[in-house]
Order: C-alpha cells, then sequence, then structure tokens
C-alpha cells in the first residue's frame, strides 16, 4: 500500500531556504530542486524579509535559526506577526537540539523544527506534509473567495434592478459588470446624457475591492481648463500666483477607492495626456464617461 505522503501535492512548490552556511544552503537546494521544487537561497535574516516584502508568493520557509544579523528567531516572529505571511508554513532547522528551542519555535508559530544535520528522508516527508497543508489552506481560501463572488453577484444584480430596472438590458450589463468589478483596471463608460453612466460607476465601486475606499466624482465639464488641473492634481503653496495654501487632488482624495471623471471628452488633449500617464502610475480606478 502507498503512503499518502509521498503523493507530490504542489509538484511546482515555492520554497524559500534561509541558510547563511553555503555547503548547508547548496545541499538543502539540491534535495528540494531534486523533488521538483523551486528554491530560493537567502543568506541572512534580512535578506529573507526583502524577498518575503517583494510580493513573490511562497509556499514553504525552511528557516535556520543561527544567521548574521537578524536571527532565525525574529524571521519567525516576522511571518508570524504579518497578516499576509502568519499562514506562510515555516519548517525550523537547527543544530541546537535542546527541547527547549523546539518548544519555542514552535510556539512563535513555526510548523515544524528539525535538528541538523537533517536525515534526508525525514526532511522530505516532513515537506510533503507541510505543502499539504499549504494546498489545503488555499483550496479553502479558494472556495471562499467563490462564495463571496457568487454573493457579490448576487448583491449587484439586485442593486441595479432597484436603481435601473430590471430589464434584459441591465442583466447584460449586469453579467459585464461582473467581471469589471474583480479587476484593477480603468474603466470607459460612454452612453447618452441621462442614461445612467454614474450610477454604473457607483455600482462598481460598490461591489469592488475598493468599496471600503472613497468614492470621489469629478464633473471635468464644470471647470475651466486652467483650474481643472489643479483640481485633479492638486498643487503645493506658492506653486503658481494664488496658491496661497496646499491643495489636495482629487486623485489623492481617492487614494484606495474610485475616482469618477464624468465627461471625460470635454478636456484638453494636454489634460487627457496627463490623465493617461496616471492610470498607469496610480494604482486608484479612473472611470471615464463621455456624453
Amino acid at each position: 500500500m502507498s503512503d499518502p505522503l509521498q503523493a507530490k501535492v504542489k509538484p511546482d512548490a515555492q520554497i524559500l531556504v534561509v541558510e547563511d552556511d553555503p555547503d548547508s544552503a547548496g545541499f538543502f537546494r539540491a534535495l528540494m530542486t531534486s523533488e521538483g521544487y523551486e528554491t530560493h537561497l537567502c543568506h541572512s535574516g534580512e535578506e529573507a524579509l526583502e524577498t518575503l516584502a517583494s510580493g513573490k508568493e511562497f509556499d514553504l520557509v525552511l528557516l535556520d535559526l543561527i544567521l548574521p544579523g537578524l536571527s532565525g528567531w525574529e524571521v519567525l516572529g516576522h511571518i508570524k506577526d504579518d497578516g499576509k505571511l502568519r499562514y506562510l508554513p515555516v519548517v525550523v532547522l537547527s543544530a541546537l537540539s535542546e527541547k527547549a528551542h523546539a518548544l519555542k519555535a514552535l510556539d512563535l508559530g513555526a510548523e515544524d523544527f528539525l535538528t541538523k544535520p537533517v536525515d534526508v528522508e525525514t526532511m522530505l516527508s516532513r515537506v510533503r506534509v507541510m505543502l499539504r497543508i499549504r494546498a489545503l489552506y488555499e483550496s479553502l481560501i479558494s472556495e471562499r473567495f467563490g462564495r463571496q463572488q457568487a454573493q457579490r453577484t448576487l448583491e449587484m444584480r439586485r442593486y441595479l434592478a432597484k436603481v435601473m430596472g430590471g430589464s434584459s438590458q441591465v442583466q447584460e450589463m449586469a453579467d459585464l459588470l461582473d467581471n469589471v468589478v474583480a479587476t484593477d483596471t480603468t474603466v470607459l463608460l460612454e452612453g447618452e446624457s441621462g442614461t445612467g453612466k454614474g450610477l454604473l460607476a457607483e455600482a462598481i465601486h460598490r461591489y469592488s475591492k475598493r468599496a471600503d475606499g472613497p468614492f470621489v466624482v469629478v464633473n471635468c465639464s464644470a471647470y475651466p481648463e486652467t483650474l481643472l488641473s489643479s483640481e485633479l492634481f492638486g498643487h503645493e503653496k506658492g506653486a503658481f500666483t494664488g496658491a496661497i495654501r496646499r491643495k489636495v487632488g482629487r486623485f489623492e482624495l481617492a487614494n484606495g477607492g474610485t475616482i469618477f471623471l464624468d465627461e471625460v471628452g470635454e478636456i484638453s488633449p494636454l489634460t487627457q495626456l496627463a490623465l493617461l500617464r496616471v492610470s498607469w502610475a496610480r494604482p486608484s480606478w479612473a472611470f471615464r464617461a463621455k456624453p
């Protein structure tokens, strides 16, 4: 009968090895690579934290305790105190075989503790267990996200039916918006005046990942060209004659939320070019409407 733990749950797993000893680091990398896992090496605690902060996704950390600079204890504490990293499995590796060290590591949140020199089969078995746990966690998160997405879709359809009616055309728009609200991208809304572009922009904001942020509306046709740029981007005190105080721009006010630029087709080509640059540089969404 085959051992269920031998099955490669995540054959393409990303493993971070934090080890300052070149021989040990090379051994761990070769061992993980032989199993088909992609391995990234860090030789200090500082390097490990920089790598984890870079946004690269890892499935497991193999962490030595004795490191130059930041210790393995500090790296472990950082991982388990970080809201985004706390569920990342960590296997602590140490030449310190005292039971107290193993208990301390587990108390700080480590999932396992191995004493060096490690037995190859034992390490591979423990790694498989950790990756199985990681795969289960990702499956649960995916299932939860699926339920949340289904609930969001239902609520958005109900909201659109309430504010715009339950016609087949509105339901077709709901199908399109269901894909739009899940993305971080600029959206262009076109239509005649009074067709509900503002309502659609508000619905996209309401059911997006930025729903907890501000919803800022700018009627671009209501400002003369000389003032629109300052209104959108703000200015510092003394930037020009009459700038007696610092003004926060609408884009800055909308940070973390949504900015709806109504009648964007009325602005000058120069300001449109500035908006194009902002749409690439800023995380805020810009919803553009044309008459």
